[in-house]
């Protein structure tokens, strides 16, 4: 069963590479008992001498930092008692204007606190004398709390509660929050929080400083016209690296394993295999269930497939969560079938072009759709054999 499915995603990535879409992706899949299929096709650029993608490549999962790395950081400082979903900005920040006091970490996570989802704080910094030479850590200490002021100082763009809008701004925020409570920079929290206790490994910050050589094991992003560079090894999120190449809503690198590691262990809690006084199953639940079904499907720090139109595709139960990343990757995990499908590609290599990101919005639920059948196949082969 696996063989002939294997085939037929061979085709189809192999159709996406020839379109351009991605070089290179990687394909993993699991459930309870560990990984059951893992594939990886073409290189990491285009030239048919690179490095072919593996398994093990890492590439830049941009917005799935908001899932894997903030939301399980604030689902344990809940846990522990140190901040409560409806702790407020005001209960954190000093000056916060009275139109934003009242938004609560669950506004945040929910997308609903009303900030607007982007703003290029980087512009006027990229044109900062000498920006291209300075460290990371200098431009986290110049920029980040710029960056935080100017988001809590600007207006909002509807009124909180009223709707959802998927916001790069609140995740800037909890990520600050996180620091503010744990008391650690945001990545050493995450660390000490999260894939610590668990026992992940794979997920990382900054891969360009954590190997060297790193091109052989990270799959590059674009070239990018403000840094001058191809951006190999750092986080392409703009308002991420002048922050210093970490936040809250960008900047976590991984493969695919790592991140099917990090999720099966989360599902495990849920379905009472095993327990974390990190990570308690209800708290796991009230993070994976959708919080306002009338504004949209956005449980908290995590998505759910919206009707007749997910890029999960069509065979994920309504208890599913996901996320989506700008760079090409994406993951969704079934919680009622206990199947996570985890799908990495480097989407924005050369130039993020609307052409690759329409045939990633074509390619994925056809793709998740593959994943799931085989994993039901396989399981019918199980009951088979009993």
């Amino acid at each position: 069963m696996k063989d002939g499915y294997g085939a037929a995603l061979d085709e189809l990535i192999g159709q996406a590479i020839t379109q351009r879409i991605f070089p290179g992706a990687v394909l993993t899949v699991a459930d309870l008992e560990g990984i059951v299929f893992e594939r990886a096709w073409g290189r990491l650029t285009y030239c048919p001498w690179a490095p072919r993608t593996l398994p093990d490549t890492i590439f830049d999962l941009a917005s799935l930092t908001k899932s894997l790395a903030t939301s399980c950081a604030i689902l344990a400082l809940i846990a522990q008692g140190r901040l409560a979903l409806d702790t407020r900005l005001s209960d954190i920040f000093e000056n916060v204007p009275p139109e934003k006091a009242e938004i609560t970490v669950f506004h945040l996570l929910n997308h609903t606190s009303g900030l607007s989802s982007f703003k290029p704080f980087y512009l006027p910094i990229c044109n900062t004398p000498d920006i291209q030479q300075q460290g990371a850590r200098t431009r986290s200490c110049l920029f980040k709390g710029r960056v935080i002021d100017r988001i809590l100082s600007g207006p909002l763009e509807a009124p909180t509660g009223s709707r959802a809008i998927y916001s790069d701004l609140g995740f800037i925020i909890l990520g600050r929050i996180v620091e503010i409570r744990s008391g650690l920079p945001f990545d050493q929290a995450v660390l000490h929080l999260v894939y610590a206790p668990l026992g992940i490994k794979g997920l990382l910050w900054k891969p360009v400083e954590a190997l060297r050589p790193c091109t052989p094991f990270v799959a590059p992003t674009q070239y990018c016209r403000l840094r001058n560079r191809m951006i190999w090894g750092e986080v392409n999120d703009l308002n991420a690296w002048i922050m210093g190449g970490i936040a809250g809503h960008a900047g976590l690198f991984g493969t695919g394993k790592a991140v099917a590691m990090l999720l099966l262990k989360l599902l495990a809690f849920l379905k009472g295999r095993g327990q974390d006084s990190n990570f308690p199953k209800e708290l796991i639940r009230i993070f994976w269930t959708p919080a306002n079904p009338l504004l949209g499907s956005w449980a908290l720090g995590f998505d759910t497939p919206s009707p007749g139109m997910s890029s999960s595709g069509h065979l994920f139960s309504p208890k599913s969560v996901g996320h989506l990343g700008f760079t090409g990757t994406s993951f969704w995990m079934d919680t009622e079938k206990d199947v996570a499908v985890i799908f990495l590609s480097n989407r924005t290599f050369p130039h993020q072009t609307e052409e690759s990101q329409e045939g990633m919005k074509r390619l994925r639920p056809r793709l998740y759709d593959l994943a799931m059948k085989m994993i039901a196949d396989q399981d019918t082969e199980k009951i088979r054999c009993l």
